[in-house]
């Protein structure tokens, strides 16, 4: 019964609509899994960093460090 349904819904409806559906779904499911991973590792919006989407507060810190190494070396 399943399979023959699932026949007769492959040939009343375009291969190519079915695609196009799929591909969308798992471009979204993609994205919020995205969205839950930079959640996980802290990554917040940064609108002053142009070009930049997320920044990383720790990482930031740890290259204003550096730089003042650097700075301080010269």
């Amino acid at each position: 019964m399943l399979l023959g349904s699932a026949g007769a819904f492959l040939l009343f409806v375009a291969p190519l609509s079915i695609l196009t559906v799929v591909s969308i779904l798992l471009g979204l499911m993609l994205m919020f899994g995205l969205g839950f991973q930079a959640g996980a590792h802290e990554m917040t919006p940064h609108e002053s960093a142009p070009g930049v989407m997320f920044y990383n507060p720790g990482i930031l810190l740890q290259v204003r460090r550096e730089w003042i190494q650097k700075v301080g070396n010269l």
